[in-house]
């Protein structure tokens, strides 16, 4: 006596039923722990809004003071060199690197051979 999903017959060990249940219970609790770490991502970007609003409307110092400080660097940097500044360079980058990042794998693409695989093989 064989069963066509299972092989043969183990028993009430393990069943179709029984996977199912079991791929329910681990989705469920993949979901339940994913669910809870988004909760915690959520309360720290509320907290953050939060802070952020009541820094700029929230009190009487902000009214005084209407410039928001977020973040200052420990050293700031004293003089930005001229070609970062410049729009023209990061124009002229962003290129580069776009054809360096896909059309290296492009290439490999058409110049490696392939080695008989089905589509390219018939």
């Amino acid at each position: 006596m064989t069963n066509n999903l299972t092989g043969p017959p183990l028993g009430p060990v393990f069943t179709v039923s029984r996977a199912v249940l079991t791929a329910s219970i681990l989705l469920m609790l993949m979901l339940t722990f994913g669910g809870f770490g988004g909760m915690i991502n959520a309360s720290y970007c509320m907290n953050t809004m939060v802070h952020n609003l009541f820094k700029t409307h929230g009190n009487a110092h902000a009214a005084a003071n209407p410039e928001v400080e977020y973040a200052e660097l420990v050293h700031p940097v004293l003089r930005m060199p001229r070609m970062l500044n410049g729009f023209g360079f990061w124009c002229l980058l962003v290129p580069v690197y776009m054809i360096a990042s896909d059309g290296y794998p492009i290439a490999q693409f058409f110049l490696l051979d392939t080695h008989g695989t089905v589509p390219w093989n018939i």
